[in-house]
């Protein structure tokens, strides 16, 4: 049995707006006394651990309702970009990576920020000065697009007589070539090429994620896609063997991804996986239905009132997002009750007139 008693700083219970002094004994992982120190130690028993919060302020786990903790944990242990602040040294981690791994087929990773580099698109020419012997895969921190270099573009083919998907958009310079900038579905026509993850690089992406987030006090999220997207490896397995193993020690909601390639006909796909999907702390009872991009990448189905003079058609329209569009609250119900759809989309006209750079 582990009991702990916290004292010497405030506790916040959310019965009120402000914290209080307070102390707290926590027995085998649940609270057992709010209050003050005696009564917090004599419901904590003797042989109780004391940690002395010095002053400090005791809160329960925040929750995050949108998070990727398995992909932003591949990301962490490949080629790192976040928070870095200009091009040069985004290019300059990428060649220090790129040189520390010379066996690496493919240099991955990701998490630049848009506003690092002007219109926030990141070109080929800055890669290929750097890394030209192997193709280069870095999404950008929203997740919405991927910058590549030149023999990414290559090995997929990719080339200014390439159509979009029509999901995505290719980012072309004046003459129609490719300029390295992919977004959206776009990604996926370099991302399904990857090589793909090992169950034992999966389970360490998760728990570097969960780390992670540990460390800012998230204790329980919803990971926001549970399946294959942009051409990223299925990460289901990977919670379900962290579950059972009792490594996931966050209680984690997870949000299937609607193949918006296919229709309907995928609801007894997920009903099986969400059927699947409950070990331990992990329940796979939402499904994620995307219905179009962002605003920074212009991949909205609407243009904002704040668009520019520069701002060019959206990658999606009513009709071509017919997965996305027309199956959501009603064909994710099933016979066996429904898996409540998570929905997300920006098509409905920001409020504001200034696109927000994207959440790190």
């Amino acid at each position: 049995m582990s009991v702990t008693v916290f004292s010497g700083g405030s506790v916040f219970t959310g019965h009120g707006v402000r914290s209080r002094p307070a102390s707290v004994a926590v027995r085998d992982g649940r609270i057992v006394a709010v209050g003050d120190r005696a009564a917090a130690e004599a419901a904590a028993g003797p042989g109780a651990q004391h940690v002395d919060l010095a002053g400090g302020l005791l809160t329960p786990g925040f929750q995050d309702a949108h998070v990727h903790p398995v992909s932003a944990g591949r990301q962490l242990l490949q080629c790192d970009l976040t928070g870095y602040a200009t091009a040069a040294e985004c290019v300059a981690a990428v060649e220090r990576y790129a040189a520390a791994h010379p066996d690496r087929a493919w240099i991955t990773g990701g998490g630049w920020a848009m506003p690092v580099f002007p219109g926030g698109l990141a070109t080929r020419d800055l890669l290929d000065a750097v890394v030209a012997d192997r193709p280069v895969y870095l999404p950008n921190a929203d997740g919405h697009g991927a910058w590549v270099n030149g023999a990414a573009l290559a090995r997929a083919g990719i080339d200014r007589h390439t159509p979009d998907p029509p999901d995505g958009r290719i980012e072309r310079d004046a003459a129609g070539e490719p300029t390295g900038m992919l977004h959206e579905g776009a990604a996926t026509l370099v991302g399904k090429l990857l090589p793909a993850a090992t169950a034992a690089d999966l389970d360490a992406a998760l728990l570097a994620g969960q780390e992670y987030l540990f460390s800012h006090g998230i204790t329980a999220w919803q990971d926001a896609i549970v399946g294959d997207y942009l051409g990223g490896d299925d990460n289901l397995a990977a919670y379900l063997r962290a579950a059972g193993s009792g490594a996931l020690r966050a209680r984690v909601v997870g949000a299937l991804w609607w193949d918006r390639g296919r229709g309907a006909e995928q609801v007894a796909d997920l009903v099986e996986r969400r059927a699947a999907g409950r070990v331990g702390r992990f329940a796979a009872t939402t499904v994620k239905i995307m219905q179009d991009g962002v605003v920074e990448t212009r991949s909205t189905t609407r243009r904002p009132r704040s668009a520019g003079p520069g701002w060019s058609a959206p990658m999606w329209t009513v009709s071509s997002s017919t997965p996305p569009g027309r199956a959501s609250a009603r064909d994710c119900r099933t016979d066996r009750g429904p898996a409540a759809p998570a929905s997300r989309g920006n098509g409905c006209r920001p409020r504001s007139a200034r696109p927000r750079p994207p959440a790190r």
